[in-house]
């Protein structure tokens, strides 16, 4: 008994491809306009980067930022580290990227009292210029789990005697 093929195969599905040209045609069209406008490039710098003064406030805002953010006592890691990891990546998009080394002091600089002997332990074991940053949040993130719990609020209340009047 000889099978027809019908040209389909159960559980297999296939893109169609273009094979007139067509769609190399309208890209090289598209292309073709878009080098015949020798200033485009600037507009759409412009654009989405902003000028050169607005991209320079940017980047002093961002410096600013990273310089004056600490993490409070009653603040998580990942919380602090959020914040900053926002104004490294606001200064990559701008065209400035900061050393590891510079955003491992930095974290170290702006951890407060209760990682005082984490920080101790890790710049007497190793040198800061060498640690990566994964490295340095893994185990301070590690080292946060092992502190007791902070109250940041005052301690609810709870009743020691109910009374209910009817």
């Amino acid at each position: 008994m000889e099978l027809e093929f019908k040209g389909r195969v159960g559980g297999v599905k296939v893109e169609a491809v273009d094979t007139t040209g067509a769609g190399d045609a309208f890209i090289g069209g598209i292309l073709n306009i878009l080098a015949s406008y020798p200033n485009l490039y600037k507009i759409l710098e412009t654009t989405y980067e902003g000028t050169k003064k607005v991209k320079d406030t940017k980047l002093q805002m961002l410096t600013t930022q990273f310089v004056e953010l600490k993490m409070s006592e009653d603040e998580s890691f990942d919380s602090f580290y959020s914040k900053l990891n926002e104004v490294i990546i606001g200064k990559f998009n701008l065209g400035e990227k900061i050393e590891d080394s510079k955003i491992v002091k930095k974290i170290f600089w702006s951890l407060p009292e209760s990682f005082h002997a984490k920080v101790i332990a890790i710049e007497e074991s190793k040198d800061l210029d060498d640690i990566k940053v994964q490295e340095l949040i893994d185990s301070l993130q590690t080292y946060e789990l092992s502190l007791p719990l902070q109250r940041t609020s005052a301690p609810a209340l709870i009743p020691t005697e109910c009374s209910i009047r009817v």
